[in-house]
């Protein structure tokens, strides 16, 4: 690749993290998706691992194949993906009885950075699984900011389990459900409902694949491709408006869908959910 300002910019800001995530586990899949898909019907497990989730062998100290596990990978280039972009939203400016988010899936709290430095007046319990709880204690600290590690904690929990944080004022699911089929996508939600308030919101943060010819023929080209990718890693799927509200539907609770927005420069737009009583 000749020198210049683009490949410059894969070396820093962890976007080589993110290229070594295309090249090493996702080149394979390409390859071999159509042959897949013809001879196991979708039957295997993601990356053909025989194990009760995708993220599992994650956390297990058994390397997975390449140099650097996908998990690190993931974690170390997650900071370029959409943090910013959660401040530029005006759903935080408004004033939540209760100032709690929790971020259900949030990492080791990247876009949590980004909302506090912005948003003051909010504080965050950001759940995922026990050894991601403890890399973002360890980000948190590693940033020097006392007002931070002040308002923004992580809590070890299995989003399978019923929501430990009562009355949050918001319950944030970012780029987590399009990981999942239909039927757990629904168990994540349903196990939030028995911990809202007539106050709490609950914000998803995923792709809404657009309606054909509702958007430009380059955007409408680009989001199919990360339903593929979705396919091809976790046997997953990204979702259209209607695939959303089928999901909202199988969780089986009754909802009002306040707003659909879409942040500024992002992919991604935000489902806003009010639990109807």
């Amino acid at each position: 690749m000749c020198s210049s300002k683009m490949t410059a910019g894969g070396i820093s800001n962890h976007v080589s993290s993110l290229l070594e995530v295309l090249a090493q586990e996702l080149g394979k899949e390409v390859q071999t998706l159509c042959d897949h898909v013809r001879s196991t019907g979708l039957g295997q497990p993601s990356f053909g691992r025989d194990t009760p989730t995708f993220f599992l062998p994650l956390e297990s100290s058994v390397p997975l194949e390449g140099s650097i596990s996908c998990a690190e990978l993931a974690s170390r280039s997650a900071a370029l993906r959409t943090s910013s972009e959660l401040a530029d939203w005006n759903v935080w400016t408004s004033t939540f009885i209760a100032p709690t988010v929790a971020p259900i899936g949030g990492n080791i709290g990247h876009g949590c950075v980004a909302l506090a430095k912005a948003f003051p007046h909010l504080d965050f319990i950001v759940q995922d699984t026990p050894q991601t709880a403890v890399e973002g204690e360890h980000n948190i600290k590693a940033l020097n900011d006392g007002d931070l590690a002040t308002r923004i904690k992580f809590q070890a929990h299995d989003f399978f389990q019923r929501q430990p944080v009562q009355g949050a004022g918001a319950y944030l699911v970012r780029q987590t459900l399009h990981n999942w089929d239909m039927e757990s996508s629904a168990k994540i939600l349903a196990n939030v409902v028995p911990a809202t308030s007539e106050a709490s919101h609950m914000l998803i943060m995923e792709i809404v694949l657009p309606e054909p010819g509702a958007v430009t023929l380059v955007h409408e080209r680009e989001l199919p491709c990360a339903d593929v990718l979705m396919m091809q890693l976790l046997k997953a799927t990204e979702r259209g408006m209607e695939g959303w509200k089928a999901v909202l539907a199988r969780a089986g609770f009754r909802l009002k869908m306040t707003a659909v927005n879409q942040p500024r420069g992002s992919c991604l737009s935000v489902i806003d959910l009010v639990l109807a009583r």
